[in-house]
């Protein structure tokens, strides 16, 4: 069983880089903290996917899956920022509006995810030269900038709204993974 994994007794590259970045580049530390404009994002999202669900209730199940899943997706995505305590610094306002941003998708995971995300962000690797992935793409816009992965592992106090800065700053440190 233990050659199912890559053993490595060396420090993992997300650490690595975490010491690395900010003692090359200490403006890095400046990007930490919450996303200000984070609760009227996920109140937008909410009052939106609850008025579309409202509107459309008679409509055929393809156009309801497509704006709906969308919007879910989105909320999922605020879940995993309220997570780290992105959108207030006391993490009980970041809990109840994980709650908040919840009650449209149905079925209770905000107050769990928590837990499990965190364990996420230990150290897995499933190939020995690249310990996750990152997407740079367009969607990151409306996806609260979870494309930047290995960022998002490196600097966790980080808002997705400023992980492309991460990049943009200390780009040598990414440049040469997949994405």
């Amino acid at each position: 069983m233990a050659t199912d994994f890559f053993w490595s007794y060396t420090d993992e590259p997300h650490a690595s880089r975490r010491r690395q970045i900010p003692y090359r580049y200490p403006q890095i530390r400046q990007l930490f903290g919450p996303d200000p404009w984070a609760f009227l994002k996920i109140a937008l999202v909410v009052i939106l996917q609850l008025s579309t669900a409202a509107i459309l209730h008679n409509s055929g199940w393809l156009k309801i899956l497509a704006i709906g899943s969308f919007l879910n997706h989105n909320l999922f995505l605020a879940i995993h920022e309220l997570s780290h305590n992105l959108a207030f610094s006391t993490p009980v306002y970041n809990r109840w509006l994980g709650i908040f941003a919840n009650l449209p998708i149905g079925v209770p995971m905000s107050v769990t995810f928590q837990k499990y995300h965190l364990e996420h962000h230990e150290h897995y690797v499933f190939n020995p030269n690249q310990e996750t992935y990152s997407y740079y793409g367009p969607l990151n816009l409306l996806t609260w900038g979870v494309g930047y992965h290995n960022e998002h592992h490196e600097f966790p106090r980080i808002p997705g709204n400023k992980l492309h800065l991460v990049k943009e700053i200390a780009g040598e440190y990414y440049e040469g993974l997949e994405s």
